[in-house]
């Protein structure tokens, strides 16, 4: 993935469960525990971010299509 390419919401989750797992296990610094904590907490409001973007699109989709969310 060049560096212009954003990733994608799977990817996103991907990382963030990897990061769970390793905080999970406990078996690094404490200084690595809380950067992994804090990339996971970035890579949450990611995907939060992510998530209400396509709901406002599937809702204009649907305003557009005449349905009601």
């Amino acid at each position: 993935m060049s560096k212009k390419e954003k990733p994608t919401f799977e990817q996103n989750m991907e990382e963030l469960e990897s990061i769970i797992k390793k905080l999970e296990e406990g078996n690094s610094p404490l200084e690595d525990m809380v950067a992994l904590y804090e990339r996971g907490a970035k890579l949450g409001e990611e995907c939060t971010h992510m998530l209400d973007d396509y709901q406002g699109r599937i809702e204009t989709l649907q305003k557009g299509m005449g349905e009601t969310p």
